[in-house]
């Protein structure tokens, strides 16, 4: 987009009548609680992980918990991506107050074209010139300053979107076999039986 090419009305006016950043604020809160109920999750997971390696032993287990490993790697680095996901939203947020900060506020923009059609109407003889010439800069300043608010508002919400990565899916829980697979008793790992520690 453009925005050198809309007046101050139209940038500030966007700014002002938008629906604001509440909707943000609420996504950033939902994919913050999300990321709690994640490592709450991850937390769970590795308890049992630990509780089985604490209870018992043997090749069966050690399979089990070498297949389960990968998973337990993802629910971690999901975790870090929903973090990750939280401080960008949060970034666009900032970018979006701030750009509201920096544009001219619509009154100003509209007080300055009022007083400027009044001082027209009775520029009689050229006696309001040098006052009109003065508005007319002002509005020029208007212009520039929404234009560079809003291109800088573009750009950091470009570079908070940049951060974010693609959703990996999560592994299956396998072996190098593809499968876990269960210790027969007619197995060579029969003699090394799953049993309490």
């Amino acid at each position: 987009m453009h925005f050198e090419a809309d007046p101050p009305e139209v940038n500030s006016g966007r700014m002002y009548a938008g629906p604001g950043a509440e909707s943000l604020e609420a996504a950033a809160s939902a994919w913050s609680s999300l990321r709690k109920e994640m490592m709450a999750l991850e937390r769970s997971f590795n308890r049992v992980l630990l509780g089985l390696m604490d209870s018992w032993s043997g090749p069966a287990v050690t399979q089990a918990v070498d297949a389960a490993k990968p998973f337990a790697r993802w629910l971690t680095d999901l975790s870090e991506q929903l973090s990750g996901i939280f401080w960008q939203i949060h970034a666009i947020v900032v970018a979006y107050d701030r750009a509201r900060d920096e544009v001219v506020p619509p009154d100003e923009i509209a007080d300055n074209r009022a007083e400027r059609r009044m001082l027209i109407k009775r520029n009689a003889f050229g006696r309001y010139n040098a006052q009109i010439a003065n508005l007319d800069q002002e509005y020029e300043d208007f212009w520039e300053a929404d234009g560079y608010a809003m291109r800088a508002y573009r750009l950091r919400v470009l570079d908070a979107l940049s951060r974010l990565t693609p959703w990996q899916p999560p592994p299956p829980i396998v072996n190098d076999t593809r499968l876990v697979q269960p210790v027969l008793p007619s197995s060579s790992l029969s003699s090394e039986p799953l049993r309490p520690t």
